[in-house]
């Protein structure tokens, strides 16, 4: 399970890389942008960015 985790992380990353201009080559939001940004806190803290996801999904219905 943990190796396969990484390795969509790893996609993930490698997808949403800064262009020459600064901005996400998929996304085209400045770089960092949200799916990186987002990763980031979930790997850092995963806890309270889990909670704030979940409560945004549920204040948008």
């Amino acid at each position: 399970l943990i190796p396969d985790l990484v390795i969509v992380i790893r996609g993930l990353l490698f997808d949403h890389q800064v262009r020459p201009g600064g901005e996400c080559r998929i996304c085209t939001s400045p770089w960092p942008c949200p799916v990186v940004t987002l990763a980031h806190g979930l790997i850092k803290d995963p806890h309270r960015q889990f909670v704030a996801l979940v409560r945004k999904v549920h204040d948008a219905d």
